[in-house]
């Protein structure tokens, strides 16, 4: 691309145009000059003709300065390169920038033909300077006028400022009229809420609203009445108000007054006066405020003016004063002032020193001058033959200042008397506590000793325990077995006679073996038993049904038992609880099926557990009785046992800090109840 367009601003294939010049110098820098200066003339031309249009926006036929423009820049640039084709052949080039020109050129001249008919209607310039003249009159005239117009908007302009600036002060003295209005209606106690003669709202504070609760209505000026029957809602009785508001629209100058209780509890007082601007009714302005404090202290005062009366009038061998800052009683009243041959007369407006002895009042005098500093005492102070303790006390008012004191004395003699009478009885009791005391040592030293005694009783009884269980044992099986042993093998050599005295020595043997795990069963309740945990009643009672369903099966028996408690207890010894007392109602049944039932009842002193039977009961001069070792109410040939059982439920019982009994009727049945405390796995 680079080499055709380098062919083409400088071919080969044409003679440049100095060869025509014959390369004479002279002739050569002649053309070459002339079409450079020319050229830069040409291009020249064109900028001032730019600058021109540019300075002057007002002349006509702007366009036409362009196309002459355009025409100069061509002719500059064929000259241009008339100077290039003295070495460089680019006839095309020159050729193109020629027809260009000549394009230019006659457009140019095509433009300029209608536009010579209006350039020659332009006036001339003595018409123009003429026109000038008379523009230049006018002008002056004109400048005269806006003189006078400026010095009139200057005058008009102070006026203004001055109109201005009264408006300014005098709107600032309206805004701190009005800000000093609305701090004045913000800062008061009341709510504030005013309205002209037609009821639109003028001004308001926030306590109106938020008194009332309308912070959503009072901002719009004309709803007076939505803001009274928001007010009607929250009023206990709103009829009061309704007639007050009737007569402030009937009658502008009336001034209402009216004490309201709202819904909520509290009680409001409410104002209403004419608004006079110049002597005349203008507006009204109403005032609200929230008294339920002071309607509250006022009944709180009046009770507690009625307290203290009775107070003052009843007090018990005593008597109550006031006294002002000077020590001048102001008030007295009390039914001991008459023992001591005191009244109110001799007291009231006379100085604590003018009524009583100089030794009481220097006494008094302390007291009633701390309680004058705001610090309460209480003294016991000898008067007369008697005691009196004075409690003495500063009296503040609302704003809680100190104005006066009170004094309540009472006769304290008979107390004090006691008082000397318990301190000699105290110091014969420690007497008596220090020998009791001795005594005790005595009787913990002896204690002990028994203690020490007891405990190796129970080691001794763990001793013979574990002999029961294995030394007695041991032999006794021994006893049993070669007995039946020998009652097999020879049964064919021994007559009715022997035969049942071996009968006798196996059925001994058996009941001693018995005999001594149940008296190895009772020792062990005390000394084996386990760690107190959660106890589940109900499967205690499965457990011990459980380990008896032989003999239940044997008896036909039916053993129910409703919702059982969970407990804190040794839950072994609870499954052995209820089977004793179980297989012990089976034991003593009647001809029908035993029917046992357990039940459970919470009490104050904790779970109360039943087990009833429908067995052949037993007498009540026996019921002591049958809790008692080895205690038996029938013989062995009617009831088998061995009379412990029923000891050791009271032992396990016992060992839960419990209690047992029973309540019977002979042929009905027996109930067995024992207690079981409720604890939890803390306590």
């Amino acid at each position: 691309m680079w080499e055709s367009f380098y062919n083409f601003i400088s071919p080969n294939n044409f003679i440049p145009h100095g060869h025509c010049y014959l390369w004479k110098p002279e002739l050569v820098w002649l053309h070459l000059l002339s079409d450079l200066v020319i050229g830069l003339s040409y291009y020249s031309i064109p900028a001032l003709l730019i600058y021109f249009v540019r300075q002057r926006q007002d002349l006509p036929f702007r366009w036409v300065f362009r196309l002459f423009g355009a025409f100069i820049l061509f002719c500059g640039t064929t000259h241009l390169l008339a100077i290039w084709t003295l070495w460089h052949p680019a006839y095309w080039l020159a050729g193109l920038v020629k027809a260009g020109t000549a394009i230019i050129s006659l457009y140019t001249a095509l433009q300029l033909k209608p536009i010579v008919s209006l350039a020659l209607a332009l006036p001339s310039p003595a018409q123009l300077e003429a026109a000038n003249l008379a523009l230049q009159e006018e002008n002056q005239e004109r400048k005269q006028a806006e003189e006078a117009l400026k010095q009139a908007e200057i005058s008009l302009k102070q006026t203004n400022e001055l109109l201005e600036q009264r408006v300014r002060e005098r709107t600032v003295e309206v805004e701190h009229s009005l800000s000093l209005l609305q701090t004045t209606l913000e800062s008061t106690a009341d709510a504030i809420l005013v309205l002209d003669l037609s009821d639109r709202i003028i001004t308001f504070n926030q306590k109106y609203i938020d008194l009332w609760q309308v912070g959503d209505i009072v901002p719009h000026k004309d709803d007076y009445n939505k803001v009274l029957l928001s007010v009607y809602e929250q009023l206990q009785n709103p009829e009061n108000l309704r007639v007050q508001i009737e007569q402030e629209r009937a009658q502008p100058d009336f001034q209402g007054y009216g004490i309201f209780e709202l819904k909520n509890g509290k009680i409001c007082e409410r104002y209403s006066k004419p608004q006079f601007l110049n002597g005349e009714i203008v507006g009204r302005v109403i005032s609200c405020r929230d008294i339920t404090d002071r309607k509250r202290a006022e009944e709180a005062l009046r009770r507690s003016e009625e307290l203290y009366r009775t107070l003052v009038q009843n007090f018990p061998n005593g008597s109550v004063t006031l006294f002002d800052r000077e020590l001048r009683y102001t008030l007295v009243e009390g039914t001991e002032l008459v023992e001591v041959g005191l009244n109110r007369g001799k007291l009231e407006e006379k100085a604590l020193w003018e009524v009583l002895p100089a030794e009481t009042s220097a006494m008094l005098e302390p007291c009633y001058r701390s309680a004058l500093t705001g610090k309460p005492i209480v003294a016991d102070i000898p008067y007369s033959d008697r005691i009196y303790r004075f409690h003495v006390v500063p009296v503040r008012n609302e704003q809680g200042e100190i104005f006066a004191g009170m004094s309540m004395s009472q006769n304290i003699t008979v107390q004090k008397q006691a008082e000397q009478a318990l301190r000699q009885a105290k110091n014969e009791l420690e007497i008596r506590v220090q020998e009791r005391t001795r005594e005790l040592y005595e009787a913990n030293t002896t204690l002990q000793e028994l203690n020490a005694e007891l405990q190796r009783s129970n080691q001794e009884l763990e001793q013979f325990a574990y002999v029961a269980s294995h030394d007695l044992q041991e032999p006794l099986r021994a006893v049993a077995g070669y007995t039946q042993l020998l009652a097999e093998e020879y049964q064919n050599n021994l007559d009715e006679t022997a035969t049942e005295y071996i009968a006798y020595i196996i059925d001994g043997a058996a009941r001693m073996r018995q005999l001594i795990q149940d008296l190895l069963a009772y020792s062990r309740v005390g000394t084996k038993g386990k760690a107190f945990t959660s106890c589940d009643c109900n499967a205690a009672v499965r457990q011990a049904v459980n380990n008896l369903l032989v003999l239940i099966g044997e008896n036909n028996a039916n053993v129910d038992w409703d919702r059982l408690p969970t407990v804190i207890a040794d839950s072994t010894q609870m499954v052995q609880l209820f089977q004793n007392l179980v297989s012990n109602a089976i034991k003593f049944r009647r001809e029908e099926p035993p029917k046992i039932q357990i039940t459970a009842e919470l009490q104050q002193e904790g779970w109360l557990f039943g087990v009833k039977d429908n067995g052949i009961g037993i007498k009540s001069r026996y019921l002591d009785r049958i809790f008692q070792i080895f205690q038996r109410l029938h013989s062995r040939q009617e009831v088998p046992g061995t009379g412990i059982g029923l000891a050791i439920c009271k032992k396990i019982v016992e060992r839960h800090h419990g209690r047992i009994w029973a309540e019977s009727e002979p042929g009905v049945g027996t109930t067995f109840y024992f207690t079981i405390p409720q604890l939890t796995a803390t306590n």
